[in-house]
């Protein structure tokens, strides 16, 4: 009995190098699995907890899920590496581009106006947009870059002149400027186009609002607005 023993002691410390195959008989990892489709509609592998709940699929065509993780939009991780849900995670995104509508009629002189604009792309969970105001949902630090130019040909013969371009918070009932451009019209300038841009901390229910104040009347003719958020 001892010379039996012996042997099998001495195997059992032995360290044991292999590969395991799954669906097939040539392993070409340590362990390989081989789906026995390609369509969505059945698993390659499946991972369970002790209630046998699903925690993680690996369908046969690829798709995998993570069942903690099913509603998040957006994937990010903590401090100690463990997946979290991206959204509260300060990941800059873009959360809205917007394309400015054209003047249909002369915007008066030393009037100031607020362009109106097209959302292209707008996320909800961030901001909501109507006429001309983006209100904050999300409270963060919001980059804004707004692109403009305008038609300054009318009345002529046109003279001097000059423009300031806007981007304003209101907060609590009050407008304020975060940046402007302001710059002279030559005579018989026929378009005047300007890049302005600013990042600011906005609370939940603040507005971003784009303006125009010109001495001469303008119409606008194209715009495009870009914010994108930076988190808290």
């Amino acid at each position: 009995m001892k010379k039996l023993l012996l042997p099998i002691v001495l195997l059992a410390s032995l360290n044991v190098y292999s590969q395991v195959g799954m669906n097939t008989t040539t392993p070409s990892a340590t362990v390989d699995i081989v789906s026995k489709g390609a369509t969505s509609a059945t698993k390659a592998l499946e991972i369970n907890d002790s209630t046998n709940k699903e925690l993680l699929s690996v369908s046969d065509d690829g798709s995998v899920r993570l069942e903690n993780y099913k509603n998040f939009s957006l994937l990010g991780t903590d401090a100690n590496g463990n997946l979290v849900n991206g959204t509260t995670a300060s990941i800059p995104s873009i959360v809205g581009i917007a394309t400015g509508i054209a003047s249909t009629a002369d915007i008066s002189a030393n009037t100031e106006v607020k362009y109106t604009f097209t959302t292209n792309k707008i996320n909800s969970a961030n901001l909501s947009y109507s006429a001309g105001n983006f209100t904050v949902l999300k409270a963060g630090y919001y980059g804004i870059s707004l692109y403009t130019k305008k038609d300054v040909s009318m009345n002529s013969p046109t003279t001097g002149g000059t423009v300031q371009t806007f981007i304003k918070k209101t907060a609590s009932g009050t407008t304020t400027e975060l940046s402007v451009n302001q710059s002279s019209l030559s005579d018989n300038l026929t378009f005047e186009a300007n890049t302005i841009g600013v990042t600011a901390y906005f609370n939940v229910g603040e507005i971003i609002s784009c303006r125009a104040n010109y001495t001469r009347p303008h119409r606008l003719t194209t715009a495009s607005l870009s914010i994108v958020y930076y988190g808290t």
